[in-house]
């Protein structure tokens, strides 16, 4: 898009925008990202899950480089085309939210449902501070914060289980109450020898 359109910083949204609002909207939509995360890890699990440190650079380089092309692609070109299609900003904004939704494929069977809601907040969100800003630099500092921030607090980049399919909840289930003691289990059986 950048060698075939003639403006693909004004029209498509491919450059930084200003600058000042660019950095002070991306950091408080990160910043609403990693509350939004806290309060998910919180509420499914009880706990945040912070993963295993050597995954870390992995996983910022998967958040960054995803919420690039994301942002490059829906809030960029597909935006930019919309509005230069001539429609309204905010039905430009619902389209490509819409269409970014459908292409996660967040909505397939099996999919947590909280995370469908997340996206199309990343793709509303990230449309309206691209519009709002003159570029996508917003949009994708604040959804690269908010992925890896998810990855931080339930040990995931965007992949969560349904509810009651995580492992941890599988073994939950499958424990005795607390305070309680297994009669005849094989460890039981196997000191008594």
């Amino acid at each position: 898009m950048l060698y075939i359109h003639p403006a693909p910083q004004s029209e498509l949204f491919l450059g930084s925008g200003d600058r000042t609002q660019a950095v002070t909207g991306g950091l408080a939509y990160g910043a609403l990202g990693i509350v939004q995360a806290i309060a998910f890890a919180w509420i499914r699990y009880r706990r945040i899950r912070f993963p295993d440190t050597s995954s870390y650079p992995g996983a910022l380089l998967n958040s960054t480089a995803t919420a690039f092309i994301d942002e490059a692609t829906f809030r960029g070109a597909v935006f930019g085309l919309l509005l230069t299609a001539g429609l309204d900003p905010t039905v430009a904004n619902l389209i490509q939210t819409l269409l970014y939704v459908l292409t996660t494929r967040l909505g397939a069977p099996g999919r947590d449902r909280y995370l469908l809601v997340l996206t199309l907040g990343i793709g509303f969100l990230g449309g309206w501070l691209t519009a709002a800003t003159g570029g996508i630099a917003a949009a994708f500092l604040g959804h690269a914060i908010t992925r890896f921030g998810v990855f931080l607090c339930t040990g995931h980049t965007g992949q969560t289980k349904p509810r009651g399919r995580e492992e941890e909840e599988i073994d939950r289930k499958r424990r005795p109450p607390d305070g309680w003691r297994v009669i005849g289990s094989r460890e039981s059986a196997t000191r008594e020898q």
